[in-house]
């Protein structure tokens, strides 16, 4: 019988922010947040630097993530204690490296959390989706420029590179989050329809007026799911909220407040200005000297 996938509303704001498909942002673009992950779940976060296109195929950014899995279980971590995760371009590649590794006869993961993802390769169902004129980081028509240059001569229905279209059964407890706003919502929606009929547990989280990834996530905020937190360790409590930022000068005005005055130097710390010298000063004759008369 498949399982139906839990829906939650969730209330946030905060700064979009949104990564670049599979052709730009580093490991640093990231850090904060990944840092914020680990201290929310206490659990350690391995970041992984796959290479990305152009210059390597799809299946190859997949190979190495799988290479990265590999390379956990084989410094003793138990596959257990990892859970998956990647937003946007990685949210794909979350969702593609678990079935690759289990084709390849690796033990599943624990988990896979999805921050925004692209999962469908098709990019007419985001185009007429509610949310595409509201997004206001993704034009919708351009994300086809997006696939035509990642994926080059590529079925949109292959199984192994559209993880809506593949056989999901065997993957682990899912968490999807994405923003109310946001072009990438229609994915988050039907992958979670796609996992619940495969029987695998899912949660999609839907966070209002906000596109859900990066610096803006929410799990980077502190929501991991409390299951996955230790009871044990510190890390267990959700972690400080982050130092708001000063009132901005249209929300002071809307207060009411009064528009800041701004203090500029004294005209008497000025340094004087030189004169400026003319480039073509005018050729003037010679005057003769005047006449002196000598007394006698």
């Amino acid at each position: 019988m498949p399982i139906t996938p839990t829906v939650e509303e969730r209330a946030g704001c905060g700064r979009p922010a949104r990564a670049a498909a599979w052709a730009a942002r580093r490991l640093r673009a990231h850090r904060r947040m990944i840092a914020r992950i680990s201290q929310a779940a206490g659990m350690p976060v391995l970041s992984v630097a796959y290479r990305m296109q152009p210059k390597v195929t799809i299946r190859e950014s997949i190979a190495d993530c799988v290479d990265s899995y590999r390379w956990l279980l084989d410094q003793g971590h138990d596959a257990d204690g990892i859970v998956v995760g990647g937003d946007s371009a990685g949210g794909y590649l979350a969702f593609m490296a678990p079935l690759y590794a289990l084709r390849d006869g690796l033990p599943r993961p624990a988990g896979i959390a999805a921050l925004s993802p692209f999962t469908d390769l098709d990019i007419d169902a985001k185009i007429a989706h509610a949310n595409t004129p509201l997004d206001p980081f993704i034009p919708a028509p351009r994300l086809w420029d997006m696939v035509r240059a990642c994926f080059p001569d590529a079925e949109y229905t292959d199984p192994w590179l559209c993880p809506v279209r593949a056989g999901l059964g065997g993957l682990p407890p899912t968490l999807i989050q994405a923003g109310s706003i946001e072009v990438l919502r229609a994915d988050a929606e039907l992958m979670a329809e796609r996992l619940g009929a495969a029987d695998v547990p899912c949660t999609l989280q839907i966070w209002k007026g906000r596109c859900t990834s990066s610096r803006s996530s929410p799990m980077s905020a502190g929501s991991w799911p409390p299951s996955r937190r230790s009871a044990s360790s510190p890390a267990a409590s959700p972690p400080a909220p982050p130092a708001r930022r000063p009132p901005s000068l249209r929300a002071r005005r809307a207060a009411g407040g009064a528009r800041p005055t701004r203090a500029w130097p004294s005209t008497a710390r000025r340094p004087a200005r030189r004169p400026r010298r003319d480039p073509f000063p005018a050729v003037r004759p010679p005057t003769a000297a005047p006449a002196r008369s000598w007394p006698r």
